[in-house]
């Protein structure tokens, strides 16, 4: 069977990789059937499971114990709307401990240093312990970004799809919760949201979101971790993917046209973006 499409894995520090393969899914039939498979770091398939879910992002534990994926399905009939998803945790020899699933969609998995806390996302956010126990969950609004503070101790999400008071637009929050799923802050953005399961990174003690109105240009906000906005930048292109490179001093922003890189004071950089 040719290999399926897989989602945003990244580098892991384990000794070992995930590949789906099966049919390709089609959705106005319902067909398709796809496994991830093991495969060691020099290539050779360990062992297989049949998920019938699309793979769409891996996270391991720094101490190289863990590794954390979230998978999704696609339904069947003419639209094919996505759901189902599902968290699964793997010790270092590919092996699954357990997994748990959801009648929403899961895009976006997140794990702390040691695999004790494991965070899932999109549109409802997940925290989990090692054990697969959901110690708490948010469903208010849709939380398609996420990220680990403090090695668990707290959660920053991007909330989407907020209708403002006063706003034709719908809006977003950046919200900071704790541990136990309380609120400690949040900051509103009417008219903007969050396009992309890659719009929101930390670094320190900062965080970075971008956000957008129409798919064409993007806000970009930069927060300390006590929910301070210390500046936003407009930039002039949709924002596929923001993150922190070079130990964090840098802000690097992928969008449509090209890379921009901003120093933590909000200055461009670096603008290697196509003319267009």
């Amino acid at each position: 069977m040719p290999p399926w499409g897989s989602g945003n894995q990244g580098a892991t520090n384990l000794p070992f990789s995930i590949v789906p393969a099966g049919e390709l899914y089609r959705p106005e039939l319902g067909t398709g059937t796809i496994s991830w498979c093991i495969y060691s770091n020099s290539g050779v398939l360990e062992r297989s499971y049949h998920t019938n879910r699309i793979l769409g992002s891996i996270a391991s534990s720094a101490d190289g114990q863990y590794l954390a994926a979230a998978g999704y399905k696609v339904s069947s009939g003419p639209g094919g709307f996505y759901g189902y998803g599902a968290v699964y945790l793997f010790d270092r020899n590919g092996q699954i401990q357990w997994n748990v699933s959801s009648n929403r969609e899961i895009f976006s998995v997140h794990i702390n240093s040691n695999g004790s806390v494991i965070v899932a996302n999109g549109p409802e956010l997940l925290y989990l312990n090692n054990q697969g126990s959901i110690l708490w969950n948010y469903t208010g609004y849709d939380a398609f970004d996420a990220a680990i503070l403090n090695d668990g101790a707290s959660v920053v999400a991007g909330l989407s799809n907020i209708a403002f008071p006063n706003h034709l637009n719908e809006g977003s929050e950046v919200v900071m919760f704790d541990n136990r799923g309380n609120a400690v802050w949040n900051y509103s953005v009417p008219d903007e949201i969050f396009g992309s399961t890659s719009d929101l990174a930390v670094s320190g003690g900062h965080a970075v979101a971008d956000v957008e109105a129409t798919g064409y240009n993007g806000t970009l906000l930069y927060f300390d971790l006590q929910g301070s906005l210390l500046w936003s930048k407009h930039v002039d292109t949709a924002i596929l993917r923001v993150n922190f490179d070079n130990g964090g001093s840098v802000i690097s922003v992928q969008g449509n046209w090209g890379l921009i890189k901003f120093d933590l004071s909000g200055n461009v950089i670096s603008d290697q973006e196509t003319p267009h």
